[in-house]
C-alpha cells in the first residue's frame, strides 16, 4: 500500500485510528535479518547499501506529506462528511509524525539555555510574588464577604502558593548537583513534590466540600458581597491571565507546564466563583454553598488526575508510539553501519525519558568503531528535550522471544546434574533442543506460562543439545523438542499412549495439559513410581 494514498473506503475505516507511515517505517526496519549470528557476506552487502535505503526511505517520507489545500479537498470529497474528516484527520496525524521524524536533533548553545533558564526562572519567581499578593487579595475578598464560593477559590490560591514555593525548592535543589549522592541527578524532586502538592489539595478540597454541605443543611445564610470584594477578585483574574499566556510560551518545561495549569485552572475559577457567589448574593441563597462545593469538586478531581500523571512517571510509563516510532528512526538512520535496531523502550523517570536502544552491528566490526557509534547515538538521543538519560547496547545478534530468558539455561553437564540433584521436594523438568528451533520455542511458550503456577512442585530448565551434548546418546535426544523429568536423581518415565514411555518429545500447545501432566508425575514420583500414566492419551495426535 502506498504512502500517500487510501486505495478505497474499507481501507480508510480499516486504517484510522492509526499512521500507516509507521508501517512502512518499521518494515524497512526489520527485514529477514539472520536469527542468529549475521554471515559476514550478507553484512556487508547490507553496509554497502544502507545509505541508498535511508534516503529512499526519507525521500519516501517527505513525499508522503499531504498540504494544506491537499487536506482541505479531502474533506468535501467524500459524500459522508464524516467519512471526509476522518480521512483528513488521518493525513494531519501522519503528517505530524513525519515532521517529527525528520526533525533535527540540535544540540542549544550554552547562551540560548541560559536564556531559557532566565526566562523559567521568572516564570517561576514571578508566578511565587504574584500568588503571595494574589493570595492576600482574596483572602481580604473571602473573609469580608463570606463567600464559600470565593473561600474555596481562596484556598485554591493557598495552595498554588504552596506549589511555587515546592517547585523553587525543586528547581534550586535540582541546580546543585551532588555525583557522590545523586549520581543521575536531582530532576525527579520536582515529580515528588507535584505529588506531595496534589495529594495536600485533595485533602483540602474534600475539607471545603464537607463545609458546603454543612452550610446547605445548615439553612438560609447572607453574605456581604460589595464592589471592593469583586474588585480584588477582579485584579486577581488579570494577572493569572497574564501570567497564563507566559508560562504557555514555556511549555517545554515541566515546572512551567504546571504553572501554567495552576494559572489557567485559577482564571476559571475566579471567575466561576464570582459568578455563583454573585447569584448567591441577589438571587438564591443556596447558589454560594453549592458552588463552593463544586469548585472544590473540580479542585479534587483535576489534582487527583494530576497526582495520578506525575505517579506514573515514578513508576515508568511507556513513551507513546510516536515517540518511539522517531526513537527507532534515529537509531536507524544513524551510522550506515548498523545493521539492525533489534530493541527500543523509553519509560519515564521523574520529569524524562529513560531510553534503552539495542543495535546490531556485523561481527567483524572493531571494537574501538563499534565504541564510538554507540556513544555517538548514545550522545544524540540524550540531546532530545525528553530524554534524560539514554543507554545504548551494541550487538552481533539478535535476540530471542523473552521467555527463553526468563527460563533458566544449563550450560553445562556438570550443571544438569547437579539441577537434578539438588531437588529434594520438587519434580525437576528439563527441556532439550534448541532455542531457535520452531518446536522449542512453542514449548518453551507453554512452560513459561505455566512455570508461576507449578512453581510449588516443579521446577524447569532449558538445555541446548549443541552446547550441552552429554545426554544425547543416552536418552536418545533425535528430536527437534524433548521434555524429561526428574524427581530425587530419578529419571521418572511418563506413558503418554504414544509407544515413547520415557520423554514428551513434540511441542505440547495447551498449557493445562502440560500442568496435568506435571502434576501426575509429581504425585507418582512422591509415591515411588518410576513410570506414570498421562491423564490424556495422545496415541491419535498424528490424525488430529
Amino acid at each position: 500500500m502506498k504512502l500517500d494514498k487510501l486505495d478505497s473506503e474499507d481501507d480508510i475505516k480499516a486504517s484510522h485510528g492509526t499512521v500507516r507511515i509507521i508501517s512502512a517505517f518499521t518494515s524497512f526496519g526489520s527485514l529477514d535479518f539472520p536469527a542468529r549470528r549475521s554471515s559476514t557476506a550478507w553484512s556487508r552487502n547490507w553496509a554497502r547499501n544502507r545509505k541508498k535505503c535511508d534516503t529512499e526511505v526519507i525521500a519516501q517520507l517527505i513525499a508522503a506529506i499531504k498540504s494544506k489545500e491537499d487536506i482541505a479537498a479531502l474533506r468535501t470529497a467524500f459524500k459522508c462528511r464524516r467519512k471526509g474528516r476522518e480521512v483528513a484527520a488521518y493525513y494531519e496525524k501522519q503528517n505530524a509524525l513525519i515532521e517529527e521524524l525528520l526533525k533535527p536533533i540540535e544540540e542549544l548553545d550554552d547562551e540560548e539555555e541560559a536564556k531559557n533558564l532566565v526566562k523559567l526562572q521568572i516564570a517561576m519567581y514571578g508566578s511565587l510574588v504574584a500568588n503571595i499578593l494574589l493570595l492576600g487579595l482574596q483572602m481580604f475578598a473571602a473573609i469580608t464577604s463570606g463567600s464559600l464560593a470565593l473561600f474555596s477559590t481562596m484556598a485554591d490560591s493557598f495552595m498554588d502558593l504552596a506549589s511555587n514555593i515546592v517547585l523553587v525548592i525543586a528547581s534550586v535543589s535540582a541546580s546543585k548537583r551532588n555525583n557522590q549522592r545523586y549520581p543521575t541527578g536531582k530532576q525527579r524532586f520536582e515529580t515528588a513534590g507535584i505529588v506531595v502538592f496534589s495529594c495536600i489539595m485533595g485533602a483540602l478540597a474534600v475539607q471545603l466540600i464537607i463545609e458546603g454541605g454543612t452550610a446547605l443543611a445548615g439553612g438560609e445564610r447572607t453574605t456581604n458581597l460589595d464592589a471592593v470584594n469583586l474588585s480584588c477578585i477582579g485584579v486577581a483574574v488579570a494577572v493569572k491571565a497574564c501570567l497564563l499566556v507566559y508560562c504557555s510560551m514555556l511549555s517545554k518545561y515541566p515546572s512551567a507546564r504546571v504553572l501554567a495549569q495552576d494559572h489557567r485552572n485559577d482564571v476559571a475559577l475566579n471567575l466561576t466563583g464570582i459568578v455563583l457567589s454573585v447569584l448567591g448574593h441577589n438571587v438564591k441563597w443556596w447558589v454560594d454553598p453549592l458552588g463552593g462545593i463544586l469548585i472544590a469538586s473540580y479542585i479534587l478531581i483535576n489534582w487527583g488526575e494530576t497526582a495520578m500523571e506525575h505517579i506514573q512517571m515514578f513508576i515508568g510509563k511507556s513513551a507513546s508510539r510516536g515517540f518511539l516510532a522517531r526513537l527507532t528512526f534515529v537509531a536507524m538512520t544513524h551510522d550506515h553501519e548498523i545493521l539492525q535496531v533489534d530493541t527500543v523502550r523509553a519509560y519515564s523517570s521523574g520529569a524524562g525519558y529513560f531510553v534503552e536502544v539495542d543495535i546490531v552491528m556485523d561481527i567483524n566490526t572493531p571494537l574501538y568503531k563499534s565504541h564510538d557509534i554507540g556513544e555517538a547515538l548514545q550522545t544524540k538521543l540524550e540531546l532530545m528535550d525528553e530524554v534524560e538519560r539514554a543507554f545504548v547496547h551494541v550487538d552481533y545478534e539478535t535476540t530471542t522471544l523473552e521467555h527463553h530468558y526468563f527460563l533458566p539455561h544449563l550450560p553445562s553437564g556438570w550443571h544438569v546434574d547437579q539441577a537434578i540433584l539438588s531437588e529434594e521436594d520438587r519434580v525437576v523438568i528439563i527441556r532439550f533442543g534448541h532455542d531457535w528451533d520452531s518446536q522449542c520455542m512453542k514449548m518453551d511458550e507453554v512452560l513459561y506460562s505455566i512455570a508461576e503456577k507449578v512453581k510449588n512442585f516443579a521446577v524447569i530448565y532449558l538445555v541446548d543439545i549443541s552446547e550441552v551434548p552429554d545426554f544425547n546418546k543416552m536418552y536418545e535426544l533425535y528430536d527437534p523438542c524433548t521434555v524429561m523429568f526428574f524427581y530425587r536423581n530419578k529419571h521418572i518415565m511418563i506413558d503418554l499412549g504414544t509407544g515413547n514411555n520415557n520423554k514428551v518429545n513434540w511441542a505440547l500447545e495447551d498449557k493445562q495439559e502440560m500442568i496435568d501432566i506435571v502434576e501426575v508425575v509429581f504425585q507418582g514420583a512422591r509415591k515411588g513410581r518410576g513410570l506414570v500414566i498421562s491423564p490424556k492419551d495422545y496415541s491419535t495426535k498424528y490424525k488430529y
